[in-house]
């Protein structure tokens, strides 16, 4: 408990004066925490040791392009341009085939996960440009549910989801999404705006159940890898992925849902 208290103050100390300053170190903050997020899939430990020097190297570029590559307009229903995402794809592809080293399978693999994170922290930019509380009610909603998912389930939790993630349980799960609910929707009412209550309602739903989502899935590919965290770099909180997995999908759906909508 003491490494955890220490870890987010640690966040805390780093985070909120640069949220609250933004410009080009918010920026650069998520440029930092994409690369180290990256490295964590680097590193898992069915994975790290098929990638050599010329994957990484793109993975890396490529995430940077996306990252900073601020759109005039919007592709695939999220704030990338296609020249970003094209640049990605062909730049992890096309060296397969003078690099023997460098697989396909592997391509395709960072290919993914460089569009994935490159995908969230292009957006998260976007949204902090556009309402940084908008961004902060998403991370509200996706924390609170975590954290009453985990205290409720603690407490009255009986039906484990066994198959796909043996410590949550569907009591726990309610209850999270119904809490998230409940405060994210008084959030935005408070803050951002009053109008429309019903819809921010279920908009709010929507990004609860889809947080649980990412956190399930990322839980998954921990499981498949044999590992409990993704890496120690943030003290008693595992890595940046363990941090990020439930917002992930939260912030792009967001995204989607404000595009079509």
């Amino acid at each position: 408990m003491k490494k955890r208290v220490i870890g987010a103050l640690s966040l805390a100390i780093i985070g909120i004066p640069i949220f609250l300053v933004g410009g080009i170190l918010f920026k650069v903050l998520c440029v930092i925490l994409g690369l180290l997020a990256l490295r964590e899939v680097f590193n898992l430990k069915e994975s790290h040791d098929r990638f050599d020097v010329v994957a990484i190297s793109l993975s890396i570029v490529s995430l940077i392009v996306l990252v900073f590559l601020n759109p005039s307009g919007y592709a695939l229903f999220l704030g990338l341009s296609y020249q970003a995402i094209a640049f990605t794809i062909l730049s992890l592809l096309i060296p397969t085939i003078f690099v023997n080293s460098y697989k396909t399978k592997d391509a395709i693999y960072l290919m993914g996960f460089t569009l994935l994170l490159g995908m969230l922290f292009n957006s998260v930019i976007m949204l902090y440009e556009s309402n940084k509380w908008v961004l902060l009610y998403i991370v509200l909603v996706s924390m609170s549910t975590d954290i009453f998912a985990y205290l409720i389930g603690s407490l009255i939790g009986c039906h484990k989801f066994s198959k796909i993630s043996p410590n949550k349980s569907i009591e726990g799960s309610i209850a999270g999404s119904l809490c998230a609910t409940i405060i994210g929707t008084f959030y935005y009412l408070a803050v951002i705006d009053n109008t429309h209550v019903l819809n921010i309602i279920i908009l709010t739903l929507i990004i609860s159940l889809v947080s649980q989502m990412g956190d399930i899935f990322f839980s998954k590919i921990k499981r498949e890898n044999g590992i409990k965290d993704f890496s120690k770099v943030i003290v008693g909180h595992g890595g940046i992925l363990d941090r990020l997995d439930s917002l992930i999908f939260a912030i792009l759906v967001y995204i989607i849902l404000c595009t079509i909508l």
